[in-house]
């Protein structure tokens, strides 16, 4: 479903974003360069913190196919925090990456474990980005060429806004119709909808596409759909029982899995096979309204920023929908957000000695090079980005120690706590 649905929700955003920025050319002076100095001061800041919001509607009612759109992001030289959701999250710095996991534990169903990545400072480049703006830099030749993409592409819609001030905030608004928007715009809308046609999808009624755990024949459909076709597989699967001798002389059984195709054909596809409309590819669509908002506080930063977009939209199939995306974005803590480790206590825990301490050999006396886990080689400088993962969950206090650590994490296995070197 989201490979249909990406494509028209990106360019949608992008639609909002550009009303944002053309909303600047009401104000004395240069006002669209007023905006952009604005935008440009934000995203590049020393750190910000960032929340976003968004909700897509078809035809007025709300699209039950796809979660409301949530980010919550702060960004600062040396960390990085991003929530997707309440109580989900990931953290990162140059030194390791930590997230907390979904899945049921043997131990407890629902339980929140914590996965910890610790990378070798010498050797990885980490899992921290640079920052919002990644490695471009301000003013330099890629910021430059998409600067002047963007002028470009704004063009004359920079003369139909307004604005007004109140408290030393400016508002700068703009709404643009149908008959407003460039053809350009259409256009790359057009491009965007048509390369949905040609991903395929693949159906099948084995289990949710999972693998049969017990010996027998089994016989399963599949069905992979491109665009108005459609390709029926019929497959018969053997599960047999092998008995095998492992290095140290014991034996061990596991199952082994042949697959034989039984019959294929090809078909015209129907709305009903994509099921849910959003997933039908899109054939064409045509930007119908845009309006966008913003607010600039009196130190020049984007406090925020809200704006609505609708395409009318036609599937392959010809049923035509308006979509309607809605989006907000609050700006704070302009150079002054302090990301810190949501884990109290995981910083002073594990430490480079105590993370080595779970994987001997893998470093050599110094830790001039690292090892790589799965090759007797060393690994050079530049050779790679590598990493050791550490799992854990939390105490009822919300700290963590030395009781919960492990390097298995199973969600259907039993979860083995390993020694560790004090």
């Amino acid at each position: 479903m989201k490979k249909y649905l990406t494509r028209p929700m990106c360019l949608l955003v992008s639609l909002v974003v550009l009303a944002g920025a053309v909303t600047a050319a009401a104000f004395t002076g240069s006002p669209y360069e007023t905006l952009k100095k604005a935008a440009a001061d934000t995203l590049f800041a020393k750190s910000v913190t960032i929340t976003l919001r968004g909700a897509l509607y078809v035809d007025g009612v709300p699209y039950e196919g796809e979660p409301d759109l949530y980010q919550y992001l702060q960004y600062a030289e040396g960390a990085s925090y991003r929530s997707a959701a309440p109580g989900n999250f990931t953290f990162a710095t140059p030194a390791y990456s930590l997230y907390n996991m979904d899945a049921g534990t043997p131990d407890g169903a629902g339980e929140k474990w914590y996965s910890l990545s610790f990378h070798n400072p010498d050797y990885s480049a980490g899992p921290y980005s640079s920052g919002l703006t990644g490695s471009i830099e301000r003013g330099d030749m890629t910021y430059r060429f998409l600067e002047l993409a963007l002028d470009a592409a704004v063009g004359d819609l920079r003369h139909n806004l307004a604005v007004s001030e109140s408290g030393g905030v400016k508002t700068v608004s703009g709404t643009f119709t149908a008959a407003q928007i460039p053809e350009l715009y259409n256009a790359a809308l057009n491009l965007a909808l048509a390369s949905s046609s040609l991903y395929t999808r693949t159906v099948t009624d084995k289990y949710d596409g999972g693998r049969h755990d017990a010996p027998g024949v089994y016989t399963y459909g599949e069905t992979t759909l491109e665009g108005k076709a459609k390709t029926v597989r019929v497959w018969e699967e053997t599960v047999t029982e092998v008995t095998d001798t492992a290095y140290d002389g014991s034996t061990y059984t596991y199952l082994n899995y042949d697959v034989k195709l039984l019959s294929e054909r090809r078909e015209e596809a129907t709305p009903d096979d994509y099921g849910a409309w959003m997933n039908q590819p899109f054939e064409s669509g045509k930007i119908t309204f845009v309006s966008g908002t913003a607010a600039i506080d009196s130190d020049g930063y984007i406090a925020s920023a809200e704006g609505v977009a609708r395409i009318g939209t036609t599937t392959i199939f010809g049923e035509s929908k308006e979509i309607e995306l809605r989006v907000s974005a609050t700006f704070e803590n302009v150079n002054s957000t302090e990301p810190r480790c949501p884990v109290e206590g995981l910083e002073e825990l594990f430490t480079e000695e105590y993370v080595l301490s779970f994987y001997p050999g893998y470093w050599d006396s110094d830790k001039a090079a690292l090892f790589n886990p799965w090759s007797s080689s060393a690994l050079l400088p530049g050779g790679g980005w590598y990493y050791f993962t550490l799992y854990f969950k939390l105490l009822p206090d919300g700290t963590v120690d030395k009781s919960s650590v492990t390097t298995s994490f199973y969600d259907d296995e039993s979860l083995v706590l390993i020694d560790y070197i004090d």
